[in-house]
């Protein structure tokens, strides 16, 4: 399968995501296109590309980026060949992907067939489900747990645990939900990580305090890595 090769390529993202996606096709040498709200109008990341458009002039923040017509008829005008929707706003939209197909832009993801498939979180678990690829879907309440137990689940994850009641929600959950195992995840800390894992109904935590910003961003992976091997003695306690 030969690789296809891309012109130009439109970010329909903002911020962040966008900057990434202009560093990679800079490193490619593509020529790379900005789009950005009037509200985005002094942000660094419009920036950062080649070229730089406003669009939803008269829409909201939110809208600008969620405007399919205008995005289409925007990369068609200054001829872009491929559209890299980043994550959140459009990335698991299948009728954005779809327009883009239409108009002979190539979407840089999945095709849109299968985002209508996967795009939506509940549909996408059933459909791994039947193919037999392990799931951990979320939690926050006893409905929702039954609802996975329904499923014929016994592992799921619950989140976020702090801000729904973290260990004192998991003891009571053992009662009525004895065969249930959970992941608790979110607020989980260096702090209280050993208290979760002592509990019978808890297999693992997920937690990031590992990995702060701050770290990544100065690039101190020897303090990474310390903080990696203090979880990590945490768990073996």
């Amino acid at each position: 399968m030969s690789e296809k090769v891309f012109n130009k390529v439109l970010a329909a993202n903002r911020g962040e995501i966008a900057v990434r996606i202009f560093r990679a096709c800079y490193d490619l040498g593509i020529h790379t296109v900005a789009m950005y709200s009037k509200e985005d109008e002094l942000s660094m990341f419009r920036t950062r590309a080649d070229e730089a458009y406003l669009v939803g002039e008269n829409k909201s923040p939110l809208g600008a980026y969620l405007d399919i017509p205008e995005i289409i008829d925007l990369a068609k005008r200054r001829g872009v060949d491929a559209i890299h929707p980043g994550y959140g706003f459009l990335s698991e939209n299948a009728d954005f992907a779809r327009a883009c197909e239409e108009a002979g832009i190539t979407f840089i993801g999945p095709p849109s067939d299968v985002l209508g498939k996967m795009g939506d979180k509940l549909s996408a678990k059933q459909i791994a489900m039947e193919c037999g690829v392990p799931v951990i879907p979320g939690c926050a309440t006893p409905t929702e747990v039954e609802a996975c137990m329904r499923m014929g689940l016994d592992f799921v994850k619950l989140f976020p645990a702090e801000v729904v009641g973290g260990v004192k929600m998991l003891k009571a959950l053992g009662g009525p939900y004895g065969n249930m195992k959970f992941m608790p995840t979110g607020g989980i800390s260096a702090q209280n990580a050993a208290e979760y894992l002592a509990l019978p109904n808890v297999l693992c935590c997920g937690g990031s305090w590992m990995v702060p910003g701050k770290l990544l961003d100065a690039g101190d992976f020897d303090a990474i890595e310390a903080l990696a091997r203090e979880a990590a003695q945490i768990v073996k306690k």
